[in-house]
């Protein structure tokens, strides 16, 4: 009996505690035991983290009292060293939520930017026959004909609809349009 209240003894009894204190809410985490949980998930965690260590204690009174005083002191390093990466990896851990949260905290700045050059307006850029040659239209006609915000592809969608104002609680197949424009190709023959 005197063996178990001795010094080493006692020393590995408390590392046995807080290793598998740590074990018990690492084991809670990876079988997701406070997942769902809303406030209770931390206390059932907590309660794994408790019921490992408390496991942990009476298995180590056995321990010292069945081994060697020689090999308790060597499973006192190996406990301390177990205990220092259990606390490097949730340092670790802790940290990096820290990071994350730190950085949605923080107020959206936009990069500043410098000015492009101005685009050349090259969606009005269709080639026209003209007397049996291809002929592109200059800048200055492009820009006549004015810029829109999109182009089209009606070759193979004729018909554009335009809708209302859209209900969010009705899908996008439940709109109707109220108004449509279709495209038409016509063939022109040019003659002198």
């Amino acid at each position: 009996m005197k063996k178990i209240f001795k010094p080493a003894s006692l020393l590995f009894s408390f590392l046995c505690v807080l290793v598998f204190f740590i074990v018990g809410v690492y084991y809670a985490g990876f079988i997701e035991a406070g997942k769902n949980q809303g406030l209770a998930g931390g206390a059932i965690v907590l309660g794994w983290g408790v019921l490992f260590a408390a496991i942990a204690l009476v298995l180590s009174f056995f321990a010292t009292y069945k081994i060697a005083h020689k090999k308790i002191v060597i499973g006192n390093w190996i406990l301390f060293v177990l205990l220092l990466i259990g606390y490097g990896i949730t340092h670790y851990r802790y940290n990096q939520r820290q990071k994350l949260k730190e950085e949605k905290d923080k107020p959206f700045k936009e990069k500043p930017t410098t000015p492009t050059k101005t685009a050349e307006p090259t969606a009005m850029l269709i080639p026209r026959e003209i007397d049996g040659e291809v002929a592109i239209p200059s800048e200055m006609e492009a820009q006549s004909m004015g810029m829109g915000f999109f182009s089209p592809n009606y070759y193979e969608n004729p018909t554009l609809y335009f809708y209302g104002n859209l209900n969010l609680e009705k899908s996008l197949m439940d709109h109707t349009p109220y108004d449509s424009i279709t495209f038409k190709k016509i063939n022109t023959i040019h003659t002198k």
